[in-house]
C-alpha cells in the first residue's frame, strides 16, 4: 500500500484529541471528556466520515496509551448509537467500526457488569456482523479474563444462556471455547436453546472458531436433521435457515461426497416452483425464494449424481412463470427478492453447463435467457448473468463466431446502460469488475481483430469505463490488467488488435480526481493496516483490489512490449 499520502488536517485533529486525553490526570475528567467527545460523534453521525474517523482514532489512541478503564454505562449508550452508523465505503466503515468496537476494551468493570458488557458486544455484532469482532476477539478474551475471570463467565453463561439473543449466545460461547472449556459440556446449552436450528446455522456462518463444536456427535445429528428437514421442504423452519445455508452446505467436514450421493432435491424443487408460480402472498413467495436459495446452494454438490434431473429447460420455464400470480400494488421493495431469485436461477444454469454438451442449440438458449432477464435485473441478477456468460465462453468460446459475439456484446451494452443509470454503486464493485473481465475476454478480443463493428462497440463501453473512472476507484486496474493478460496469453493476436491502442492512450492520458478526498481511502487504509488490522489482508485490497496506480503500470508495461504498432 502506498503510504506517501498524508492528511495533515486529520493528523492534527487526532493528535489534538489524543493529547487532550494524555494531558488529563484525573480518571473522572478523562471519563467526562470521553463522554463529551462521543456525544459530539453521535450528534454528527452524518458528518464527514474521515473527520469522524480521526476524532475517534485520537480518543482510542489516548485511552490505549494510558491503559485506562474509564468508560461506563453512559458511554456504552452512546457507543450503541455509533454502532448503528454507516460510513461510506468499506474502508471508512471498517476503520470506524473497529475503533468503536475497541473502545469497549476501556469499559470500567466496576461500573458495568457481564450482562451489559456482553449485550454491548452482541449489539455491535447485530449491527456490523461478526467479521470485525472476529479479527479483534483475542483482545476481548484477554480483557474478560483479566477483569471478570473465566469462572464468572462460565457461571454467567450457565445461568443466562436461555435468555440470550443469538449473537450474545455465540459471543459468550466462543469465549468459553477459546478458553478451553470442555466442548461436550457446552453442547446441551446449544441444543437446549429456544431455536437450535437457527442458532446452529448462525454458528456455522459466523467466523468464530467453532469447528470442533460442529463435529460433536450430538451437534452433527442435529445439523443432519435440519438439512433433511430442509430437503423435505419443511415450513416449520425459520426462513433464514434456508437463505443462510450456503456455508452449511459447503462444509465438507459435516457432509462428505457419500452424503450428497444419496441426497435428492427433486421434490423440493417442484414444490418450491409450484409456490412461486401460484402463490399470491408475498410472505409465502419470500419463503419460497429462501428455499430456492437452499436448492441453489446444493446444486454444485449434486450435479454429478445419477439421480440429478434438473434441466436448463426447466429453469428457463421457471424464469417465465415465477410470480405469475403475484398481485400488483404489493410491497414496493419486493423487486429485490425477485432480483435475488432470478440471479439464483442463472447461477444454477451456470452449474448445469458443466454437465451438458454445450452445442449451438444450448449456446443460443443461454444467450436468449441472458437477454430475456435484463429488464427484470438488479444487482444480483446482473452479477449472475455476467457469471453465466463468462462460464459459457469458458466452455464454448472456441466455437463462438461473430454473430455470437455480437449478440453477447448487445447484452453487455444494455446491461452497461442500466449500470450507469445507477451511477456504478460502490457496493456493487464485484459486478463492475466481473463485467469488465467479460467485456475484455480474449474470445471477444480475437474476433474484434477482423470485425470493425465489434471492436468499435467494445471500445465504446471500455472508453466509457475510462471516462467514469475520473472519480472512481477499482475499475481501471481490472480493465488494463485484462488487456495485459491478453497480450501475455497471445501476443500475436494482441499485436493485430490495433484498436486497443486507442484504449491505452485514453488510459494513459486520463487525469483522475486530484482532490484530497479521493486519496483519503488510501491514507486511512494505511493507518488501519499499521495500527488496527489483524486480518493479514491490506484493507485497501479488501475494498478495491489492486492499488489504483497499478493501471498506469499495466499501460507502461504493455506499451513497452509492443513491437509492430
Amino acid at each position: 500500500m502506498d503510504n506517501t499520502y498524508k492528511c495533515e488536517f486529520g493528523i492534527k485533529l487526532s493528535d489534538f484529541v489524543r493529547n487532550c486525553v494524555l494531558g488529563l490526570d484525573d480518571n473522572e475528567d478523562i471519563s467526562t471528556f470521553s463522554e463529551m467527545l462521543l456525544q459530539v460523534l453521535v450528534q454528527n453521525k452524518l458528518a464527514f466520515d474521515a473527520a469522524r474517523f480521526y476524532v475517534a482514532y485520537g480518543l482510542l489512541e489516548g485511552l490505549e496509551k494510558k491503559h485506562l478503564l474509564v468508560l461506563g454505562p453512559s458511554h456504552i449508550n452512546l457507543l450503541y448509537s455509533l454502532f448503528e452508523g454507516k460510513a461510506e465505503g468499506h474502508i471508512l466503515d471498517t476503520a470506524i467500526s473497529t475503533i468503536n468496537l475497541k473502545l469497549l476494551l476501556h469499559i470500567d468493570t466496576e461500573k458495568v457488569g457481564l450482562l451489559s458488557y456482553f449485550e454491548s458486544l452482541s449489539y455491535f455484532v447485530q449491527q456490523k456482523d461478526y467479521k470485525v469482532y472476529y479479527e479483534n476477539e483475542e483482545f476481548f478474551l484477554e480483557y474478560l479474563n483479566m477483569n471478570f475471570g473465566l469462572q464468572e463467565v462460565i457461571q454467567f453463561f450457565q445461568a443466562n444462556s436461555k435468555r440470550f439473543d443469538q449473537e450474545q449466545f455465540i459471543v459468550v460461547l466462543s469465549n468459553l471455547i477459546q478458553n478451553k472449556v470442555s466442548i461436550s459440556s457446552l453442547v446441551p446449552f446449544v441444543l437446549g436453546y429456544s431455536r437450535p436450528e437457527q442458532l446452529l446455522i448462525n454458528i456455522v456462518n459466523c467466523e468464530l472458531a467453532f469447528s470442533d463444536l460442529l463435529l460433536e456427535p450430538l451437534i452433527v445429528s442435529g445439523i443432519e436433521r435440519i438439512i433433511t428437514a430442509m430437503a423435505q421442504g419443511s415450513k416449520d423452519l425459520p426462513k433464514c435457515v434456508y437463505s443462510d445455508s450456503a456455508k452449511l452446505v459447503a462444509n465438507e467436514d459435516l457432509f462428505n461426497d457419500d452424503f450428497w450421493m444419496s441426497f435428492d432435491i427433486t421434490d423440493l424443487f417442484e414444490s418450491v416452483v409450484d409456490d412461486l408460480n401460484t402463490s399470491k402472498d408475498e410472505v409465502k413467495l419470500s419463503y419460497a425464494i429462501s428455499q430456492f436459495q437452499f436448492i441453489a446452494n446444493c446444486v454444485p454438490k449434486l450435479i454429478f449424481n445419477e439421480t440429478f434431473s434438473l434441466t436448463i429447460d426447466q429453469l428457463a420455464q421457471t424464469l417465465q412463470t415465477a410470480f405469475a400470480s403475484q398481485p400488483r400494488g404489493g410491497d414496493k421493495t419486493f423487486y429485490k427478492s425477485k432480483d435475488l431469485f432470478y440471479g439464483l436461477v442463472l447461477s444454477i444454469i451456470a452449474q448445469l453447463l458443466k454437465i451438458n454438451v454445450v452445442d449451438s442449440k444450448i449456446k443460443f438458449q443461454i444467450l436468449e435467457i441472458s437477454e430475456s432477464v435484463l429488464t427484470k435485473s438488479e444487482y444480483h441478477c446482473h452479477l449472475q448473468n455476467v457469471n453465466l456468460l463468462s462460464q459459457l465462453i469458458e466452455i464454448n468460446g472456441s466455437k463462438f463466431d461473430s454473430d455470437d459475439v455480437s449478440a453477447l456484446i448487445g447484452i453487455l451494452e444494455e446491461m452497461w446502460d442500466m449500470l450507469i443509470v445507477d451511477r456504478l454503486i460502490l457496493s456493487q464493485k464485484d459486478l463492475h469488475q466481473a463485467f469488465i473481465r467479460l467485456l475484455l475476454n480474449k474470445t471477444l478480443l480475437k474476433i474484434s481483430i477482423t470485425n470493425e463493428s465489434i471492436n468499435e462497440r467494445i471500445f465504446k463501453i471500455a472508453d466509457d469505463i475510462v471516462s467514469k473512472s475520473y472519480g472512481r476507484k477499482a475499475l481501471l486496474p481490472v480493465l488494463f490488467k485484462r488487456v495485459s493478460e491478453y497480450q501475455l496469453q497471445d501476443n500475436s493476436d494482441f499485436e493485430k488488435s490495433t484498436w486497443l491502442a486507442k484504449l491505452l492512450v485514453r488510459g494513459a492520458f486520463l487525469l483522475q480526481n486530484i482532490m484530497n478526498v479521493f486519496k483519503l481511502d488510501i491514507i486511512i487504509a494505511g493507518i488501519y493496516d499499521k495500527d488496527l488490522n489483524l486480518s493479514g489482508i491490506p484493507l485497501y485490497k479488501q475494498a478495491y483490489g489492486d492499488p489504483e496506480v497499478s493501471y498506469k503500470i499495466y499501460i507502461n508495461v504493455i506499451t513497452a512490449s509492443v513491437k509492430y504498432w
